[in-house]
């Protein structure tokens, strides 16, 4: 798969009143427009649904109109299939607030989808799928890595539906990826940025017991900083009922650089730690 990540800039909020016009809608065609122009011979073109689902009907009206053989695929997150749902029910669908992470799809879920999007989305759109958070948070996470790229929830939906296997289909084409996104505030990116870092096995906790004579804290630093790996936090309990006598229970937090890294280091320490125990994430 060839994939073309495009940035849209249609993000400006506009008046309620105008957000489910036909023209408002196709006036959002010029993302579509763009992608025919910049990126010739284009097979499909994923973009976020959001909240409106106004950029998506917005692409493929245009994207249909220039080239009705391009696909054009919708994504959702899973705890807010607004879009996928009411196209499955022919009714526009409202309420998914005892499902839906507020704070992670605050901004999302400020909306709700109008008559004509829908009817638009029934007649433009090819697919529409739905990706997990935990999906959502690592594609953030490949935008930061590669593309320098800070985006929110919303604009990492295309790229995590690819990233989680979501569309074999594409295989071997030329897809165009719409990045839609907001503003997050930095506490929230922080957040999210620590969960995908242990979702992708680059984050993990364990617990070993060493003895309590000089060193011994000092050889499994030095194994740690040998295998250069990133201490994040270390703890120490010398009294505890479950640790041995002549014994200290130490727990550390490490961060690594992949995944590949992280098994070796696995085997390198339980090779050396009897009492080694990797900790639940």
């Amino acid at each position: 798969m060839q994939a073309v990540i495009h940035p849209s800039t249609h993000l400006s909020p506009s008046p309620p009143c105008r957000d489910d016009s036909v023209v408002y809608l196709a006036g959002l065609g010029t993302v579509g427009i763009e992608l025919q122009d910049q990126v010739p011979k284009l097979d499909a073109v994923i973009v976020p649904a959001g909240g409106q689902s106004r950029v998506l009907v917005g692409t493929a009206a245009a994207i249909k109109h220039l080239n009705p053989r391009i696909s054009v695929i919708g994504v959702e997150p899973e705890e807010f299939p607004l879009l996928l749902q009411s196209l499955k029910t022919d009714s526009l669908a409202s309420d998914f607030s005892h499902t839906t992470n507020k704070k992670l799809y605050r901004d999302i879920m400020q909306h709700s989808l109008g008559a004509h999007t829908l009817q638009m989305a029934k007649k433009m759109v090819d697919k529409m799928i739905s990706v997990r958070e935990r999906d959502n948070l690592v594609a953030m996470l490949r935008f930061q890595e590669y593309e320098h790229t800070t985006v929110d929830t919303e604009g990492a939906m295309g790229l995590a539906a690819i990233l989680a296997g979501q569309l074999p289909e594409l295989k071997g084409k030329r897809v165009a990826v719409v990045v839609a996104s907001a503003n997050m505030e930095l506490d929230l990116v922080r957040e999210c940025v620590d969960r995908a870092l242990v979702l992708d096995d680059r984050v993990s906790r364990f617990s070993v017991q060493l003895g309590d004579g000089p060193g011994d804290m000092a050889k499994l630093l030095n194994i740690l900083a040998r295998e250069d790996v990133r201490l994040l936090d270390i703890c120490h309990r010398r009294y505890s009922d479950r640790v041995d006598l002549f014994k200290v229970q130490v727990e550390c937090v490490v961060e690594l650089r992949d995944k590949s890294q992280n098994c070796h280091l696995r085997r390198t320490l339980s090779d050396l730690y009897p009492t080694l125990r990797w900790l639940d994430r």
